[in-house]
């Protein structure tokens, strides 16, 4: 039972009551606030009971929440396996500590950390042919022949990487890049998305 602190809501003018019950419930507990005191406390519990943040979450979530991003072409018609690195390298450089997000806004295209300029891009190109072979048996078939293939790709090759980055450098293994990997020979034009999000420093 609540012990029945009596007020007036000062947002809406109507009787608080109620909202001291159901402030009890979410505690658990009777209320034995003086009146005073009461009134902030409830507002702010009920505030976050639904969803609402205080000025002070909403701040940190704020900080927490800046990005700076970038949207950059490719052409994949020479090569099925584009490395990507460098650019993300040069986007990261000067960034100090934090998160970088690739991703590709694409149904046919994927992102993959490999080594490259040893044979591994020509041999991952002959896996996804033999994962993937290029005829009728896809449903999805409009397009070139085996073009179903392509929209398989991104559940086996994420559009989407996340990196750490430290003191603007991206923290990658001695023998890991940042490639592009596009089998879909409809559309060479792509498009890459690099978004940093800065560690946060502290209140």
């Amino acid at each position: 039972m609540s012990r029945g602190v009596q007020g007036v809501n000062l947002n809406t003018g109507q009787h608080f009551d109620e909202e001291i019950v159901e402030l009890e419930q979410i505690v658990g507990t009777e209320i034995e606030w003086e009146l005073g005191e009461a009134i902030p406390r409830i507002r702010h519990a009920l505030k976050l009971r639904r969803g609402g943040r205080d000025d002070e979450h909403a701040s940190r979530a704020g900080r927490l929440a800046s990005m700076q991003s970038v949207e950059i072409d490719v052409d994949t018609s020479s090569a099925t396996v584009v490395d990507l690195t460098e650019i993300v390298e040069r986007f990261c450089r000067d960034k100090g500590d934090g998160l970088v997000n690739v991703f590709v806004p694409h149904a046919t295209a994927g992102l993959a950390l490999m080594e490259t300029g040893s044979g591994s891009e020509a041999d991952l190109v002959d896996a996804l042919g033999r994962l993937f072979p290029r005829d009728g048996r896809y449903r999805h078939a409009h397009g070139s022949a085996g073009h179903g293939a392509d929209h398989v790709l991104p559940a086996i090759i994420s559009p989407s990487l996340v990196l750490p980055v430290l003191g603007g450098r991206v923290a990658l293994g001695t023998w890991q890049s940042v490639v592009l990997v596009d089998l879909n020979a409809d559309n060479p034009r792509r498009r890459v998305r690099l978004s940093f999000v800065r560690a946060h420093d502290g209140d």
